[in-house]
């Protein structure tokens, strides 16, 4: 199938490539502007890896994460990660307290009259808060002038 769509796109010429080049990201771009929904808050817990097996036998593997949003209502979400390599990707990178921004898809879906959602995160960014108070220290500090100085503050 490859070698027949390298053959048909060697075919066309630059004005040709270019149209196609150019639908191609206009539609990525309408995707991302619909598709995309992006949150910022902290880690506050990193759940087990859950595993099955599906009715056509394919192993799969999801494992979920829950933030904090700081909202006033509702502040917690908790998304979701399918795939071993995704979870290696976007998962096992994290840690709890640390401040991300994630990229998520929402999608529902009907079964017997009810509807259940999905949060699924497709990106995960730490974002610059997640510096630990260590790096944030002036570079000459140390607990030992601490003890030194009897000043109360």
């Amino acid at each position: 199938m490859y070698e027949k769509v390298l053959e048909w796109w060697s075919k066309l010429d630059q004005k040709q490539k270019k149209i196609i080049l150019d639908y191609l990201e206009e539609l990525e771009t309408k995707k991302n502007k619909i598709m995309s929904l992006q949150v910022k808050g902290k880690v506050v817990k990193i759940l087990e890896v859950e595993s099955g097996t599906s009715k056509a036998g394919k192993a799969w593997q999801k494992q979920g994460f829950v933030i904090d949003t700081g909202a006033q209502y509702n502040p917690e979400v908790c998304f979701q990660v399918f795939g071993e390599d995704k979870i290696a990707q976007l998962i096992a990178p994290i840690s709890e307290g640390m401040e991300v921004d994630v990229a998520f898809n929402l999608n529902s879906r009907e079964w017997e009259g009810k509807y259940f959602h999905n949060v699924d995160a497709w990106k995960v960014t730490p974002t610059s808060a997640s510096t630990t108070a260590s790096d944030n220290a002036p570079a000459g500090s140390n607990d030992s002038d601490a003890e030194d100085d009897d000043l109360p503050f």
